[in-house]
């Protein structure tokens, strides 16, 4: 990256992937995984070959992701896919439910209206009591941590911030 460019009138300044970004951790949570709040900054380099080369495949894991607009669920889709992870899709929470009765999951990517989100995150936390995912939220505001909650990133959400924070959490199971 080259020094301070001006976009559109605005600043970008060159960005650590795993702090400039705001990747902030939050050790107060379980001591056997290490909660993270991602805020993704309006503008920030998605260059992947500095930024994902060295991330590990997530093949052999499976997420739920659970977006009721279907273009933000076709770009994550893809997203998640090319992490190397298998990706289910649900449209709401009835059909997310539904997918965790019929086939286990490791990581759970909301992308509803938070009412929503919090709601199925507690139905998820009582019906997976044994072997709960991972769950994380993708939000459109800052959102205050929840004790069922793994991870909330503010969007917009970059691939590498998906892929950093899938590694985080699966890596730790």
């Amino acid at each position: 990256m080259n020094d301070v460019q001006p976009i559109s009138g605005i600043v970008q300044t060159p960005v650590n992937p795993l702090r400039g970004c705001g990747l902030n951790f939050n050790t107060s949570t379980t001591p056997s995984l290490q909660r993270l709040r991602l805020h993704s900054p309006t503008f920030c380099s998605d260059d992947s070959d500095e930024y994902g080369a060295d991330l590990p495949s997530l093949a052999p894991f499976t997420v739920l992701l659970v977006d009721d607009r279907r273009l933000s669920q076709s770009m994550t889709q893809t997203m998640l896919a090319l992490t190397g992870l298998r990706v289910v899709v649900a449209q709401g929470c009835s059909e997310a439910l539904e997918t965790l009765v019929n086939r286990p999951v490791d990581l759970v990517v909301l992308d509803l209206p938070d009412n929503n989100c919090l709601q199925l995150v507690s139905e998820i936390r009582e019906r997976c009591p044994t072997r709960p995912p991972f769950i994380f939220i993708m939000s459109e505001d800052h959102m205050d941590p929840e004790p069922d909650v793994d991870v909330v990133m503010v969007k917009p959400v970059l691939q590498w911030q998906l892929h950093a924070t899938a590694s985080h959490l699966l890596t730790k199971w």
